[in-house]
């Protein structure tokens, strides 16, 4: 126990987490804060959640904290969702769980007043501890020791902890490749064995774990050793290449699109169906491969590059140009410079407020009409000025383009 008391000197729980665990233990039951907060606290990083487990059943809970805010957002399987001082605090009955019919969820839970027994129904050792301000921490399945070896290490059998729940499989990938843990062999081979399982797991828990696992640090290392899982959930015509994924910026889009560029924006787009990505996220991510694939970092630098520049503005805008050339510069290995000077060009001409637009004209339909200019002459004429104008040879000032109408009413 003398280093479970040195490794909870490390842990700092919030007021509102340790209120609750009060408010349950005034009531006669046990409770402790478990879970990802504790590793996280642990690794010396700030907890995004607060969770805790407790001795009491569900409607002893609600009613030990019948002071706060409780939402029933799991009462089936023991959960409720506390608030407190601003906090969210998931509080969960200790309990075990029954079959996995659906390789996803428990088909029933069992409560139980064993703390132990809670934690060994966990998915990895490293979240399979529970801490107590008092009693410091429990760990019963070596989770620092595991910690410290920045290991990943499924509880009891690999085999039956990655079946039970076959989400947990991507769920290791995304620890690896976050934390920058090393998963255990056992887990490893069990992680690779039942990959097909994960066709049993909706597309939404699968797209959260895939972008989070595609920002981390390692991810590169975690593509190279585990591309079997990755191509199971994938189209099979991506071609993965960890390097370019590496390196572009930990944006999920980017990191997406980076998964998937070599394949071609079709392929792209099926990729985001699948994952069931929002309308927005799809375009940002399928518009990125299109404008890679142009290549525009091998057009040399001069009047025609800048001109190709300002269409392109014109045409999807800055944020998305810089996406494709972030992209572009990922993919180009090397002579990344080339890239560089197209983002810092694609910047000034944004930040210089150059027409690439017809709405940036200085002329509008209601000044070509004047002209006697009509149906689809009028928009015709203005795309041949928003022309000359891009291409330099008319100044982009209403006198200008209106003397250099004329010529053009008869289109």
């Amino acid at each position: 126990m003398k280093e479970q008391r040195s490794l909870s000197s490390q842990i700092r729980i919030p007021d509102q987490a340790q209120s609750i665990i009060t408010l349950l233990e005034s009531a006669g039951f046990f409770a402790y804060a478990v879970g990802g907060c504790v590793r996280d606290s642990l690794l010396g990083r700030e907890p995004l959640d607060w969770d805790v487990a407790t001795s009491a059943r569900p409607e002893q809970t609600m009613r030990a904290l019948a002071g706060l805010r409780v939402i029933e957002t799991g009462l089936r399987h023991g959960t409720v969702t506390a608030l407190a001082g601003g906090l969210a605090v998931e509080v969960t009955s200790f309990r075990l769980d029954g079959g996995y019919s659906d390789h996803r969820r428990p088909d029933a839970v069992i409560f139980t007043d064993d703390l132990c027994a809670d934690l060994s129904r966990r998915d990895f050792t490293v979240n399979a501890m529970a801490w107590h301000p008092a009693r410091g921490l429990c760990d019963p399945f070596g989770g620092a020791e595991d910690l410290q070896a920045r290991r990943l290490r499924c509880v009891g059998d690999p085999a039956r902890r990655l079946e039970e729940d076959a989400l947990r499989i991507l769920r290791a990938m995304r620890f690896a490749s976050v934390l920058g843990f090393t998963i255990e062999a056992r887990t490893a081979e069990a992680v690779l064995q039942y990959r097909e399982r994960l066709r049993h797991v909706a597309a939404e828990r699968i797209r959260e774990e895939l972008l989070k696992l595609s920002c981390g640090e390692n991810v590169r290392r975690v593509l190279e050793d585990y591309r079997a899982v990755i191509l199971t959930v994938l189209p099979p015509l991506v071609s993965l290449e960890p390097a370019v994924v590496e390196a572009i910026a930990p944006d999920p889009a980017l990191r997406l699109a980076a998964l998937c560029h070599a394949a071609g924006e079709d392929v792209a787009r099926e990729v985001t169906a699948r994952l069931r990505c929002s309308r927005a996220f799809t375009e940002r991510v399928a518009l990125a491969v299109r404008l890679c694939s142009l290549r525009l970092n091998e057009i040399p630098p001069g009047q025609k590059r800048t001109v190709r520049l300002r269409r392109l503005l014109g045409e999807y805008g800055e944020a998305a140009l810089l996406d494709g050339l972030a992209l572009t510069r990922a993919a180009a290995g090397t002579g990344r410079e080339a890239c560089d000077a197209l983002q810092a060009e694609v910047r000034a001409i944004a930040g210089q407020g150059l027409c690439v637009t017809r709405k940036q004209l200085a002329v509008n339909g209601n000044d070509l009409a004047a002209l006697g200019l009509k149906g689809p002459a009028l928009g015709h004429t203005l795309d041949r000025l928003l022309e000359e104008v891009l291409e330099g040879r008319v100044e982009n000032t209403k006198e200008a383009l209106l003397a250099a109408t004329p010529p053009l009413k008869g289109l």
